[in-house]
């Protein structure tokens, strides 16, 4: 290794004047000098801001701000070394930190707060952008809208396309009597107009989601989709489908179909349904088409396009007519949270009845629906008799001081009192109640037992989060019974009796128990033999016609 550099140098250039490769290693030793130099003046100046010196901590934090002198751009190690500079009084360290360190995640609004004040007031811009959006956010006890807004405003007013933008989504956030949406839409727009992608893109879905001016959402959704933007595309295609021009929507919604957006492949095939064939349309009718761009859709996990298929694959006018297909992609796009699916799947499992538990699935896909928000699933389940009627509200008062003062004697037994209430079933159902067997998820199923006269099959949608907190309860509390299986009329003669001896030692009222049988269907009492066996008197016309009497009688 040579003794200088110099002489390194001016030896390479004697020997290698006027040869290519001899520049190159004069190139190569330049930079490894520069480099060895630069690792010793990086580490000085580490070690300096290590001691304390503000000046190399300053130093250092331009360093990890710029990327220089070997090190890579980190704004927290910045804003670390830059803060313990100006913690020792360097004003050129804290307007380092409150003009150039992005504030989020990385700057600790309550010590860095008089940085930002202080560069606020000398017309920083982005040290009043981060003083704003702390005013909104409340971060270092700066909880002020009105500051917010007004700093917003200024720079806004002053053509900053990210602060027009800011306060317009402010404004929208807020909208009152004294701010409406035109007022934000105002600037969303001038910041467009300025060239913020971000504006546009907001106010095209935005105008797009309203629905009220299709022709201004036409022009920012166009300028985005000539940008290359699938999903603009996607949204123009369907504004211009809703204006009837279908051969451009057709276009835009081929362009973005063909990269693969599901939605478009949506709209597209829904396009290819609802043409009318005609020339002038500018779009065919054609199945096939439809089948094929909403299969696309559907192997995307698109469940409105499963729905879609469905409805297609019945058409008597299709000629891939297959109504195993339909049933299969109905049940697909229920599976995928599609509501209409959930709806028309609950409804057609309801037809069956009991037949492959029919039922059971039907009353699970309608609480699904309902639970989803479908008025029209919440009617059928009211209208087929699957939901519990509301009690009124003393009554319930009540109902649950009997079910506490009986779960300090018997547990399970009140867990069974207590599952009557909430799903309305007769004391027999709730008596012989299996829990685990019974709770089907979203509804709850009861069956025939022999030799106990119930109803033979029902079911219950387990709606409330009190039905399934005390559904969950019985399952924990109550433990299988041989009795209940082998002899289930003893083992509910012998709950009843056992009921009643309760209700006599804690002095219940027995007129709240359930009904051993509704009023309008008497086959849910038991035999009369069960009563006569529990000692329970009888009218002569309850004895003559073979069925239990009034409430405290039929137990």
């Amino acid at each position: 290794m040579p003794q200088t550099a110099d002489y390194w140098l001016a030896s390479q250039r004697l020997s290698c004047r006027d040869n290519c490769r001899g520049m190159k290693l004069q190139a190569c030793v330049i930079n490894q000098y520069q480099s060895v130099h630069l690792k010793r003046q990086l580490h000085a100046v580490m070690r300096a801001a290590r001691c304390g010196d503000p000046h190399a901590q300053l130093t250092l934090g331009h360093y990890y701000l710029d990327g220089n002198a070997g090190l890579p751009i980190d704004p927290r190690a910045a804003c670390l070394w830059l803060s313990r500079a100006a913690a020792q009084g360097s004003d050129d360290a804290a307007w380092l930190i409150a003009t150039r360190v992005p504030a989020a995640g990385v700057i600790d609004p309550g010590s860095a707060l008089p940085y930002f004040e202080a560069a606020a007031s000398r017309g920083n811009a982005h040290a009043k952008k981060v003083l704003a959006d702390w005013c909104l956010s409340g971060a270092a006890g700066l909880a002020d809208p009105s500051r917010a807004l007004a700093l917003l405003l200024e720079l806004a007013d002053a053509g900053d396309t990210g602060a027009q933008l800011r306060l317009g989504l402010v404004l929208l956030a807020n909208a009152s009597d004294d701010i409406t949406p035109t007022d934000a839409i105002r600037w969303l727009e001038r910041a467009a107009h300025a060239g913020s992608v971000a504006a546009q893109r907001f106010l095209g879905r935005y105008l797009f989601e309203r629905g009220e001016d299709q022709e201004r959402a036409a022009h920012w959704l166009l300028l985005l989709a000539n940008a290359g933007d699938a999903e603009m595309g996607t949204l123009l295609g369907i504004v211009l489908l809703r204006q009837e021009r279908r051969r451009e929507a057709a276009h835009w919604l081929a362009r973005s179909a063909q990269r693969g957006d599901s939605l478009a492949q949506l709209w597209l095939g829904r396009a290819f349904l609802a043409s009318q064939g005609r020339r002038a349309s500018g779009l065919p009718r054609s199945y096939k088409q439809a089948a094929r761009w909403l299969a696309r859709a559907a192997a995307q996990g698109n469940g409105d396009a499963c729905l879609e298929l469905s409805r297609l694959y019945l058409r008597r006018s299709f000629s891939g007519r297959d109504p195993s297909m339909a049933r299969r992609y109905l049940e697909r796009a229920a599976m995928l949270d599609s509501i209409d699916a959930q709806y028309e799947l609950g409804r057609a499992c309801l037809r069956r009845g009991a037949a492959s538990d029919g039922d059971v699935r039907g009353t699970s896909w309608l609480v699904r629906a309902t639970a989803a928000g479908s008025l029209a699933a919440a009617r059928l389940l009211e209208e087929s008799g699957l939901t519990t009627p509301p009690a009124i509200e003393e009554t319930r008062a009540q109902r649950r001081a009997l079910t506490r003062a009986l779960a300090v004697t018997d547990l399970p037994l009140s867990c069974r009192l207590e599952i009557a209430y909430e799903f309305a079933l007769t004391l027999p159902e709730a008596l012989l109640l299996d829990p685990v067997a019974a709770d089907r998820g979203e509804c709850l199923l009861i069956t025939r037992h022999p030799g106990v006269r119930v109803v033979s099959r029902r079911v219950r949608a387990v709606h409330t989060r009190e039905q399934r907190e005390a559904l969950d309860r019985s399952k924990r509390l109550i433990r299988p019974d041989p009795l209940s299986a082998a002899c289930p009329h003893r083992a509910l003669a012998q709950r009843v009796d056992m009921l009643l001896q309760y209700c006599r030692q804690l002095s219940l009222d027995i007129a709240l128990l359930p009904l051993g049988s509704s009023p309008t269907d008497q086959r849910t009492a038991p035999h009369n033999r069960t009563a006569r066996r529990q000692g329970s008197p009888q009218t002569p016309e309850s004895s003559r016609s073979g069925r239990t009497g009034p409430a405290r009688t039929q137990l």
